[in-house]
């Protein structure tokens, strides 16, 4: 449990912020439908006593018209759904992610349109994430597809077996809902020279921008990555804001995990990602 609430915790150095409690006041609040909820959301959690604006939450119907809602964080990082009911409400029950020990994990959540956004506000029953609430929320008509466009992102030290600096390019495809991909690329070092490839990845952005990569990694010349567990895949997973324009680049965080879950490699702050053009 330290463990991977350390890690979640370095994830979200980047976003560190304090939050009030999103409370609509006197507004009038309206149950909206498992199925408009479905998106990318800003994601709030008060993880270790500390209010931490971490990422990225998923919401939306597990299949269409089945009434079931389903919700994903990436702190702490789960994957959970239930039946989606009336009075706004849902039972949660799932695993968490990105671990080779899973654990059963439950939440209680709430979902309401209130001032022109969606908020769902949950907290943990299980016993492992007892007493961790979080809170996301998204605008109500949200596009995100502005966040498509071609990126560089720059490695202090790679993954690879140069640990040079390298710089690898993503082309983003983001729909409405902040739930895109990235088409599969390379790592080059300064030379140019391919050193590692990276898979067709998901990409996650939320209404203000902060987003997550997931993709496998492999060493150019082997195919393969060498891990704590030996040679297989890896899976690298980027964190942080995406830039608006080509002014300006932004920090990183990268995480390197084997087939074990185990980290290989971890960076913050040693990593950024500048737009090129949209």
């Amino acid at each position: 449990m330290t463990t991977r609430c350390s890690l979640m915790l370095a994830l979200a150095g980047l976003l560190v912020a304090g939050c009030g409690d999103g409370g609509g006041g006197g507004s009038t609040a309206r149950i909206p439908s498992a199925a408009e909820l479905a998106g990318t959301y800003d994601l709030t959690t008060k993880l270790q006593g500390e209010e931490i604006a971490v990422g990225v939450g998923i919401a939306g119907e597990v299949v269409d018209g089945s009434g079931v809602l389903f919700v994903e964080l990436t702190a702490p990082a789960a994957s959970l759904q239930g039946p989606f009911k009336p009075d706004g409400t849902a039972q949660l029950e799932g695993t968490n992610l990105g671990s080779d020990a899973r654990e059963f994990l439950a939440a209680t959540v709430r979902a309401e349109e209130r001032d022109g956004a969606y908020r769902i506000t949950g907290k943990f029953t299980g016993p492992f994430e007892a007493n961790t609430a979080f809170r996301m929320e998204r605008a109500v008509g949200a596009d995100l597809s502005g966040s498509s466009g071609h990126y560089r992102v720059t490695l202090a030290s790679s993954p690879s077996d140069c640990r040079c600096e390298t710089s690898i390019l993503f082309d983003l495809t983001v729909p409405p809902s902040g739930e895109g991909f990235a088409t599969a690329t390379t790592e080059s070092d300064g030379h140019g020279n391919v050193v590692g490839l990276v898979s067709r990845a998901g990409v996650d952005v939320s209404p203000s921008g902060r987003f997550t990569l997931s993709a496998h990694y492999a060493l150019a010349e082997t195919q393969m990555c060498l891990g704590a567990s030996g040679a297989g895949q890896c899976t690298l997973t980027l964190a942080g804001i995406l830039p608006r324009d080509a002014t300006t680049s932004a920090p990183l965080t990268f995480l390197l995990q084997d087939e074990l879950t185990t980290n290989v490699g971890f960076g913050a702050g040693g990593a950024t990602i500048v737009r090129l053009s949209d």
